[in-house]
């Protein structure tokens, strides 16, 4: 089953998949890169005694906070934010409807940002959540909740500065990460086994540093 158009009623958050925005884009406002962000999850229930399956994805959230078209869930200095071409519409983090973080990572580096040609790469653990009702951080109390956790790598590539600015490249790839979940559906109200994967990736001219 895929999580779409099913109201509140059908116990799960109302609006999601509502409408179908643009495709992911980089966004560069203010001289600040903003990541466009992908995330794939897919949910195990049981319902009449079948294990069934339900799949959430980017979409599905940004539709539950607006019904506007044109905007895409990006990531910026690690909080997860809806932004348009021009302007940052909402911080999903600050309001503590998500959360993102790495951790036990390893970096390795050539160059120094903001001076001359810079790149790096870097892997270690991401923890991703999500709660459909910010104010309820258990995750059984929310209609749609989610953390997930695994490996991420990611790579970033600037040029040496021209004019103030660097020409930025980023790319970020989560391909197996797991955790617990929960959907109102699931009647016995258990956290639920889940899969997913997250990737974002951005280039456009920005202040060094960023």
């Amino acid at each position: 089953m895929k999580l779409t158009k099913l109201s509140l009623g059908c116990a799960l958050v109302t609006g999601l998949m509502a409408f179908a925005p643009v495709q992911s884009q980089a966004a560069v406002i203010d001289t600040n890169l903003y990541v466009p962000l992908n995330i794939q999850v897919t949910i195990n229930y049981v319902t009449n005694n079948v294990i069934k399956k339900a799949t959430v994805t980017s979409k599905d959230v940004l539709s539950k906070f607006t019904d506007v078209k044109g905007v895409t869930l990006a990531v910026f200095n690690g909080d997860i934010v809806i932004i348009n071409k021009t302007n940052v519409i909402a911080d999903l983090s600050t309001s503590n409807y998500f959360t993102f973080a790495t951790g036990d990572s390893i970096v390795s580096s050539k160059g120094t940002n903001g001076v001359t040609k810079y790149s790096k790469s870097e892997a270690g653990i991401v923890n991703i959540g999500f709660f459909d009702d910010a104010v309820k951080t258990n995750i059984q109390n929310n209609r749609v909740a989610f953390t997930l956790t695994g490996n991420y790598t990611l790579s970033e590539s600037d040029s040496a500065p021209s004019k103030g600015l660097v020409s930025e490249s980023v790319s970020f790839k989560a391909s197996n990460l797991s955790g617990v979940g929960h959907l109102a559906v699931d009647v016995l109200n258990t956290n639920l086994p889940l899969s997913g994967s997250a990737s974002a990736s951005a280039s456009g001219k920005v202040l060094p540093d960023n």
